[in-house]
């Protein structure tokens, strides 16, 4: 179990720089893979994210988080 700090660019060609947590299964994960997620409620898609850090045990272990990102939203990694 651990944390990735994730963001996108663009979400059905539009600009969108999402940044969020996403909390679960970090084995096998690195900073700069990508991943894709849908909507929890109708699995349509969510967006094609890009890992930017990743957090093990309360500490970054991989990668870095950007000052001034104030707010996350939290998703479960499958």
């Amino acid at each position: 179990m651990g944390t990735i700090v994730a963001s996108r660019t663009r979400v059905s060609g539009v600009e969108d720089p999402a940044v969020r947590i996403f909390t679960g299964n970090v084995s096998g994960r690195d900073v700069g893979d990508t991943f894709d997620t849908v909507h929890r409620d109708n699995g349509q898609p969510c967006g094609h994210w890009t890992i930017q850090a990743i957090i093990t045990n309360g500490r970054i272990t991989a990668g870095t988080i950007n000052e001034g990102i104030a707010t996350y939203c939290v998703n479960d990694l499958g």
